[in-house]
């Protein structure tokens, strides 16, 4: 985790795991955004999609735990998850999609430690470069990229219709 301080990753352990199972192997991370670099409105959107109170919890949101605890419990099954952005990257950088209990221990050590060493806004800045945006496209440029044929630091036109929906694998 100290490394990140100041090293991009190039390749996570997710990346790994998916290229084994296609049987291939992992291609490196080609294009690095800033934190800066990227559209506020990229940002904005990724936080009210996968953890509105990342800039406001300490890498744990008790509360969506709580939540996701009493749906799965009241449905019977696991419907709900509670991983926060910090928690995701952990899991992204350095583990699996194993369902392993031992797994997600790891992934708690690893989330408080990138909480402990890092700046939130570092953290988000390596979320966004590394975490799969659809089928083995990984970081947000190759995603605007691939998408909309535009850079991940691209502002939207004033009054510009909405972009077409995105293909099945995203």
């Amino acid at each position: 985790v100290e490394s990140l301080k100041t090293k991009n990753p190039t390749v996570t352990a997710m990346m790994e795991q998916q290229a084994t199972e296609r049987n291939s192997k992992a291609r490196p991370l080609r294009v690095w955004k800033s934190y800066k670099a990227i559209s506020s409105h990229v940002r904005n959107a990724v936080l009210i999609a996968e953890d509105s109170a990342f800039f406001q919890h300490s890498g744990f949101d008790f509360e969506q735990i709580k939540e996701s605890a009493k749906r799965n419990w009241e449905e019977k099954r696991f419907v709900r998850g509670a991983s926060t952005i910090t928690q995701q990257l952990a899991k992204n950088l350095y583990l699996s999609t194993s369902k392993n209990p031992l797994r997600k221990i790891r992934e708690i050590f690893i989330a408080r430690k990138m909480e402990d060493t890092l700046p939130k806004q570092r953290i988000f800045e390596i979320y966004l470069n590394v975490i799969e945006w659809g089928d083995a496209i990984y970081g947000v440029e190759s995603a605007a990229q691939r998408y909309f044929g535009k850079s991940a630091s691209a502002r939207p036109a004033v009054g510009c219709a909405p972009p077409s929906p995105l293909p099945p694998s995203a």
